[in-house]
């Protein structure tokens, strides 16, 4: 198992780190744009706030064909919106979360058995 933070790397360090992951374990956000490197039949495993929800990683690994999973969070407790702000999307999408252990552990699993039996055939 590797880990890699994007935030350190280089363009090109992020375009060879994708394109040599197998199973991709992230939480949501701009970084998994880079998806489009990662080869046919790879997978990613995609970790989302509770109340939040976006579709365009789904749709990009769809047309690269990986294998998707999106795994919801939850928080212990709901966040507050201050008094007189507007909070929308960013109360929903900008919030710490934990996730099931036992959901990611499934997910991996499932996850490396599809990469076995079609990306190294």
């Amino acid at each position: 198992m590797l880990s890699f933070a994007t935030d350190a790397m280089t363009g090109k360090q992020q375009l060879v780190a994708f394109e040599e992951t197998d199973v991709l374990v992230a939480v949501h956000g701009s970084v998994l744009t880079n998806i489009i490197f990662m080869l046919p039949h790879s997978a990613l495993i995609e970790l989302f706030p509770p109340k939040y929800s976006y579709t365009c990683f789904y749709r990009l690994s769809l047309n690269d064909k990986i294998d998707y999973t999106k795994i919801k969070g939850y928080v212990e407790q709901d966040p507050v919106c201050p008094p007189g702000t507007r909070c929308g999307v960013e109360l929903n999408r900008d919030v710490d979360f934990m996730v099931k252990v036992e959901d990611v552990t499934q997910a991996v699993k499932s996850a490396v058995k599809y990469v076995r039996e079609r990306k190294y055939v």
